[in-house]
């Protein structure tokens, strides 16, 4: 999706961009498959040339003949290609497709190499790396980090190709005019009036929700009582192992995980929040955190977050340690001190403004450009 919106924006500025996708909804290894449907693509899709292709086994490797087939046939039109997975097969399609016409690719990370994810699959990511991947990377026009941190974190790798940082960026007005926060806890929250810790994205291990879940047990009980809503997708299938541990904290009744949620629902769900929390173990970039600033929701991070010394030094935004005493700390910290909550806001609201779509959106353009000219192109 953020491909989609970074596209959208780049054909304001006179990039002509193309998207080859395959069809899968979610992430390779989750069960049961479910292919994409072309109306989730965020607004403007529809004015793109956004082509989605069949993928078959082995899907864990993301493959598609199909995509395969269409690179070989028109690579050749394009100026740049930009790869967005690490991994997987469609990556080896195009890098090897664009070495040979000769063309100059760029390789977004996306966080991958953290080295807190290295060690996962790390034989088949050996054999990826002596296949194809190490030299998908040594000879790119450009590798694009999300952070300095993360370019800071992949430095021990040293690969040939030269780096460069350019942030995700966010539809900054979106955020900012969120509304429908009682819509959204009536609907999902069971009409609570109590405060609402929040956390938005995708349900996956490396967010480490279960910290989140006993730094909730941990707050005071108040009147009302506080509830704790984790909004998005279950990747991983841990919502069940989640609710054990509430269960097992005592506060279940008072943890409620609300499934996907999208558009004008989401824009709602930051409405209905008092505080945003973030305990990642690694984190790339972090959107959510940034939607949420914009959103004027004061947030807790982790020093996983690889955005978590920017905002600590802008004062956007609490930096707790990893122990969910710690988390629990930060969070209570904000509910009891609402001037310390309206102070943590504003500052969000201000680091947010550095990744509006406006902002960002000439620096990707920046980018391609420096790729071509490294190639010797206009």
């Amino acid at each position: 999706m953020a491909v989609v919106e970074a596209s959208v924006r780049m054909a304001r500025l006179g990039v002509e961009p193309t998207i080859f996708t395959t069809d899968m909804a979610l992430p390779q290894a989750t069960r049961p498959r479910r292919t994409v449907d072309p109306s989730e693509f965020p607004a403007g899709a529809e004015r793109l040339d956004v082509r989605v292709f069949p993928a078959q086994q082995p899907y864990r490797l993301a493959y598609s003949a199909a995509l395969a087939r269409a690179l070989a046939a028109e690579a050749r039109r394009f100026d740049v290609i930009h790869i967005h997975m690490l991994f997987h097969l469609p990556a080896r399609a195009a890098s090897r497709r664009a070495r040979t016409l000769g063309m100059p690719y760029i390789v977004s990370l996306a966080g991958s190499l953290d080295p807190k994810l290295r060690g996962r699959s790390r034989r088949v990511k050996a054999v990826n790396d002596h296949l194809w991947q190490r030299g998908m990377l040594d000879n790119a026009a450009l590798l694009h980090y999300k952070t300095a941190e993360e370019e800071r974190l992949c430095a021990d790798l040293a690969f040939r190709a030269p780096g460069i940082v350019v942030p995700n960026g966010v539809d900054l007005a979106a955020f900012r005019a969120a509304a429908g926060g009682g819509e959204f806890r009536a609907r999902y929250l069971h009409g609570v009036e109590g405060p609402v810790i929040m956390n938005v994205g995708r349900i996956a291990y490396k967010k480490r929700l279960d910290r989140l879940i006993r730094a909730f047990a941990l707050l005071p009980r108040r009147t009302p009582a506080a509830t704790l809503a984790i909004v998005g997708p279950d990747d991983e299938g841990l919502g069940g192992e989640l609710m054990t541990l509430a269960a097992s904290l005592g506060v279940a009744d008072r943890v409620v995980l609300t499934g996907v949620v999208n558009g004008p629902d989401r824009h709602a769900a930051l409405a209905a929040a008092d505080v945003w929390v973030l305990p990642s173990d690694t984190e790339n970039f972090g959107n959510a955190v940034i939607e949420a600033m914009a959103a004027g929701v004061p947030a807790v991070v982790t020093p996983g977050v690889n955005l978590a010394a920017a905002i600590d030094a802008a004062g956007a935004g609490l930096v707790c340690a990893t122990e969910p005493a710690a988390i629990a700390a930060g969070i209570g910290s904000i509910l009891a001190d609402p001037d310390a909550a309206e102070r943590l806001a504003a500052g969000g609201r201000a680091f947010a403004a550095r990744y509006d779509w406006a902002v960002v959106a000439p620096q990707l353009r920046d980018m391609y450009e420096r790729a071509l000219a490294g190639a010797g192109r206009r």
